[in-house]
């Protein structure tokens, strides 16, 4: 009889181990080799956005969604300084009182850097819409400084002070037109003076002629651009490597 009891308790007592060991789910578990616990895949796993809110992220990783990116603003290529390298024409004598050949072309950077002029050109086209030509071009030396004038006047004007020169009798006295080209040849800046009957270098409408000698066409006030040269200019005393009167 005790053996049957023995008997008894000890395969309720295996029973009751199995039982145990199937029971148990979504518990860690040892892997075979001894190893770290498996977790059950059941759980989620969260990802959590910048603004603090959260949503399920897939096990796989090509399946989570990408980082946020910040994409920085182009730049736009301007300079803080105002150094942009625009330069413009802001004075055009055609002759003085005593001579026609004294000429001279008045350039001013409204910049806070200096500016080389080396291969700019100055060209002018008659009032007829001639194909401009070249009367002066820049060398290493040139440049105009911040916020300065540089004056290119006839060789032979010596009562001026001047930058650089180019030969006499470039201009014509009442009616003409000047431009301003940089180094790669495009137009910078340009002025139309008097009647002008076909536009090469002339922005918006012509400037008035200069009128009896002493006088020049000049942006007024000084540096002045709106692109049309009827507005920018006016008739008025020369007043070379200085601001406009």
């Amino acid at each position: 009889m005790r053996g049957l009891v023995f008997v008894g308790a000890l395969g309720l007592g295996l029973l009751w181990g199995a039982g145990c060991a199937v029971g148990i789910t979504g518990d860690p578990t040892e892997d075979d080799d001894g190893g770290t616990p498996t977790v059950d895949g059941s759980a989620s796993a969260t990802t959590t956005r910048p603004d603090g809110s959260s949503s399920p992220q897939d096990a796989t990783p090509e399946a989570q969604p990408p980082a946020d990116v910040i994409v920085p603003p182009l730049d736009s290529g301007g300079d803080s300084g105002g150094c942009s390298g625009g330069l413009v024409i802001n004075e055009v004598q055609t002759e003085s009182a005593t001579n026609a050949n004294h000429e001279f072309v008045e350039i001013y950077n409204p910049n806070t850097c200096d500016v080389p002029l080396e291969g700019w050109t100055l060209k002018y086209s008659a009032a007829s819409g001639s194909t401009p030509s070249t009367f002066f071009t820049g060398l290493a030396s040139h440049k105009v400084l911040a916020k300065g004038y540089f004056v290119v006047a006839c060789d032979d004007y010596t009562t001026v002070a001047k930058s650089a020169t180019y030969p006499a009798g470039q201009l014509a006295a009442e009616n003409g037109q000047v431009g301003l080209f940089n180094k790669i040849d495009a137009q910078v800046d340009a002025v139309g003076y008097g009647s002008i009957t076909m536009k090469r270098l002339t922005e918006g409408n012509a400037a008035t002629t200069p009128g009896a000698p002493p006088r020049s066409v000049q942006r007024t006030p000084n540096g002045a651009d709106t692109n049309n040269n009827q507005v920018d200019f006016r008739a008025a005393t020369p007043s070379p490597n200085g601001p406009t009167l």
